[in-house]
């Protein structure tokens, strides 16, 4: 991977090994009350997908690499990886879909690890940052998004975040079919941390996003 394009680097691990134990996976089911055409279009999914990471979250469209002994994210102003998804349609009832959400059927739903090793020796592998996974019944009464992100730089909070403005780019796109006038409705946010303390135990995170609280 070699560009003369400026470039932003952060240093997020100093091992490897610890790189594969920071992706995590959320499943997100959406109901089509009405089995609606065009329900989830697969184009706009991937066109607003492209968009929302080349112009508001570069750091989910950039690689990781191996650098001076170090694992770092690296993006560019001009070369982009972008988001691979997939997707695959079955044929099963919306209760049986349901099931397999709810038991988070992640062999099913979300997309499959990154096949790249990011070693020492091979500096410069293709491997995402953030992989989504489409599917559609062939019923067309629901569809299931499976997103599989890197830790490193979003925590859940920074993902909903994402997923927010994700969701308002595809409605603006599919309302106005072009992007001139729009903004984000939130500010992007990204964490880079240094993962190398992963595999410590005793080290523990607060994810106030799960906190439960009285609604009254």
């Amino acid at each position: 991977m070699t560009t003369d394009a400026p470039e932003t680097r952060f240093s997020i691990s100093n091992n490897p090994s610890y790189l594969y134990q920071a992706y995590f996976s959320y499943i997100l089911e959406y109901k089509n009350g009405t089995q609606a055409d065009g329900f989830f279009d697969l184009e706009l999914l991937k066109k607003s997908l492209n968009i929302l990471v080349r112009k508001h979250y570069k750091p989910v469209a950039g690689w990781f690499q191996a650098h001076n002994n170090s694992i770092d994210v690296v993006y560019y102003s001009d070369k982009f990886n972008d988001p691979p998804v997939t997707t695959q349609t079955l044929d099963m009832d919306y209760d049986t879909l349901s099931r397999h959400v709810h038991d988070c059927n992640v062999k099913l739903l979300v997309p499959a690890a990154p096949p790249a090793v990011v070693t020492f020796e091979d500096p410069d592998p293709d491997i995402p940052m953030i992989m989504v996974k489409v599917t559609y019944l062939e019923s067309k009464k629901a569809v299931v998004l499976g997103v599989t992100y890197h830790h490193s730089l979003m925590d859940g909070t920074a993902f909903w975040t994402f997923m927010a403005n994700w969701s308002a780019l595809c409605k603006h796109l599919h309302e106005h079919g072009e992007i001139a006038e729009f903004d984000i409705p939130h500010p992007p946010t990204f964490e880079f941390p240094d993962i190398s303390h992963f595999h410590n135990p005793s080290k523990t995170f607060e994810h106030p996003e799960y906190i439960l609280v009285n609604p009254n």
